[in-house]
Parts: structure tokens; C-alpha cells; sequence
């Protein structure tokens, strides 16, 4: 008879985690803002969507990033370390397109969005941040 209500309680209990944990993806509404750097000659500005997630989440950016003047300029995910990724770029007066993704827990919780000087990298210094990818 114990045996047979541990078992019964341990099913119950697995239906329950089982359901409120779903597919592990979405645990929280997402909350939306917006976003703006103007460096030199560039802007780039958008949207951004945080996704609460059981463990972490993330933070999606999208926009655009556009140059009036000349040079390159890129709007770059950069590394608690200093290392960049481009996530856009432009040279001389045009746009691109900005659509990024990036965590907001964990090992990368203090990395950040910059608007820089575009160089060939990895390595980007002359830069104006956007944020860090924490919510605050």
C-alpha cells in the first residue's frame, strides 16, 4: 500500500513538473523596448523583445543601422573579454538590416551591443555601447 502511493505520488508529481515546465521554452510574457546609438556619422536604433526563459532568456534586437558619412561602421555583440561579432555592418552613406539575438543569463550576461568604428577585428575599440544584454 506505501509502495503503491509513493509510486502514485511520484506520478503525480512528474505530470505536474511535466506541464508546468512544457517544452522548457517561455515561462514569462515577453516585455518589448526600444534601442538607439549614434556614433561619428551612424545610428542604429530598433526594437528589442526579452524572452523570460525558465533558466536565462533572451533578448532579440532588431533595426536598422544606417551611415550618412564615410568609412564602415558595424554594430557589434562584443565579449565580456573585448572579442566582436559583427551583427551588421556599412560602408559609406547606406542602411543594413539589424537582427539579433542574444542571452540575457548566464556566462555572456555582461556582454553588449556596440556601435564602432568598423576595423577588421575581432578586436573593436573605438565603440559606443547600445546596452548590455542583462535586463535590468
Amino acid at each position: 500500500m506505501i509502495d503503491t502511493v509513493a509510486r502514485t505520488g511520484a506520478i503525480a508529481l512528474t505530470t505536474v513538473l511535466a506541464a508546468s515546465l512544457g517544452s522548457g521554452v517561455a515561462a514569462a510574457p515577453e516585455s518589448t523596448g526600444s534601442w538607439s546609438v549614434d556614433y561619428v556619422t551612424a545610428t542604429a536604433s530598433g526594437t528589442y523583445t526579452d524572452v523570460a526563459e525558465i533558466i536565462g532568456g533572451t533578448r532579440l534586437y532588431e533595426g536598422d543601422l544606417v551611415n550618412t558619412g564615410d568609412g564602415c561602421f558595424a554594430l557589434v555583440a562584443k565579449s565580456n573579454v573585448g572579442y566582436g561579432t559583427r551583427v551588421a555592418e556599412v560602408c559609406g552613406p547606406g542602411s543594413a538590416p539589424v537582427v539579433f539575438e542574444a542571452p540575457t543569463g548566464g556566462a555572456d550576461m555582461q556582454s553588449s551591443l556596440e556601435l564602432c568604428v568598423d576595423t577588421a577585428g575581432p578586436i573593436f575599440v573605438d565603440c559606443m555601447a547600445v546596452g548590455y544584454f542583462a535586463r535590468p
